[in-house]
């Protein structure tokens, strides 16, 4: 009998892990999907095709077969084009700047890296040190456009350093970034940017940085095919109502 029990623990437990693993996989597949818009773009799409199909029922010439046979030729192309525009979504992403292969969410942190602010994740770290919490809310926050950590957004702090090493505030994984390839200095309300010899430069609005910059609200900060949004949190933050799931 005790054998018996004993037996049926650890059945239990690995079940359990079991299911525990199919839930995070399945929460990490809908993070996933929406980071990318792919339920965005299904909707935007499936709005255009109904539009579509209601004004060729009432403009296809003709009436009788030949008008249901213009429409079931749109209804068609319509639902063959679903699947490829999902498929599109998911491997490419519209920016300001065009359309940009989309990465896959990796996010690499270790102990002293920053953790995003709108990270619903980090939610109950918060909650647990809410002095912490209230102390790591600072007024100049940037907000990722592109690449791994589209759509997280990071609160800086007195300084924060941006690059490919691990141990940098802020990791971004890019072919493209150098080890450490700028920092960024708040004080006295002001938010400059300094590039730190990276290989490929950095660029705000377009210019590339030489020496200390200032930044302003809204300016684009560019780490080659990284981009960032810096945003003045006592002006009205967009992005910080958003949370990345």
């Amino acid at each position: 009998m005790r054998a018996q029990c004993t037996a049926n623990i650890p059945k239990g437990r690995s079940s359990n892990n079991m299911v525990a693993a199919a839930n995070n996989s399945g929460g990490s597949f809908l993070r996933e999907l929406k980071r990318r818009n792919v339920v965005r773009s299904a909707l935007i799409y499936v709005a255009c095709c109904a539009l579509v199909l209601v004004l060729v029922r009432m403009f296809a010439p003709g009436a009788g077969a030949q008008s249901a046979s213009a429409f079931q030729v749109v209804l068609y192309l319509a639902v063959l084009g679903l699947p490829l525009l999902l498929l599109m979504a998911w491997h490419f992403q519209l920016t300001r700047r065009g359309t940009l292969r989309a990465t896959s969410f990796v996010e690499r942190r270790v102990l002293r890296n920053l953790a995003p602010i709108n990270d619903r994740r980090h939610a109950r770290a918060a909650d647990d040190s809410a002095p912490a919490a209230a102390a790591g809310e600072h007024r100049w926050r940037i907000s990722a456009e592109t690449g791994s950590l589209m759509g997280l957004t990071y609160s800086v702090p007195a300084s924060l350093t941006l690059g490919s090493a691990a141990d940098c505030d802020i990791s971004v994984l890019s072919d493209f970034v150098s080890p450490r390839h700028a920092r960024l200095d708040s004080s006295g309300g002001e938010l400059t940017l300094e590039d730190l010899g990276s290989a490929s430069g950095t660029v705000v609005n377009g210019r590339p940085v030489r020496g200390k910059l200032p930044l302003h609200h809204e300016d684009e900060l560019r780490l080659h095919d990284i981009v960032f949004r810096v945003s003045d949190s006592t002006l009205g933050d967009p992005a910080s109502v958003q949370s990345a799931d």
